[in-house]
């Protein structure tokens, strides 16, 4: 791309396409959504993604297709970090991206051994009523 015809500095095709390349990388970086949950709430949201990781024998189903637990707390950390300023709350995180598929809008399943297959929804709502639950417990025993 030249700028100058007879100019000194003429650029090259590869530094052309070496800015080009940065200059995309930088607007795709600005582009990218501002995620709103913070504090407690972000810590609450995560604490559900890394509990599902954590549970090895669970099984997610996605349209149909089972995945590990590992695969299902991938796809929801990609989730919430693609989804920006529009998850204000846990609660917004289990309604909009861990219950159902934004593409398909067919709901998320679990399946965990010697339990019956509940809907993720009732699932991430029961574990954040188990969370919500613990870290009460823990502050009524330090308060003492």
């Amino acid at each position: 791309m030249l700028l100058f015809k007879n100019h000194k500095y003429n650029s090259t095709p590869r530094s052309s396409t070496l800015a080009l390349l940065l200059v995309l990388a930088a607007l795709n970086w600005l582009a990218r959504p501002a995620m709103a949950l913070e504090g407690e709430e972000l810590a609450l949201t995560l604490a559900l993604i890394k509990s599902i990781d954590s549970q090895k024998d669970l099984i997610f189903i996605r349209n149909g297709k089972e995945y590990n637990s590992a695969q299902a707390a991938a796809h929801l950390k990609r989730k919430l970090s693609q989804a920006g300023a529009k998850i204000q709350t846990v609660e917004n995180f289990i309604e909009l991206l861990a219950s159902k598929s934004s593409v398909s809008g067919q709901p998320y399943y679990i399946k965990r051994p010697n339990q019956s297959q509940q809907t993720a929804q009732a699932y991430f709502t029961d574990l954040l009523n188990e969370i919500k639950a613990q870290k009460s417990f823990e502050s009524k025993a330090k308060s003492k």
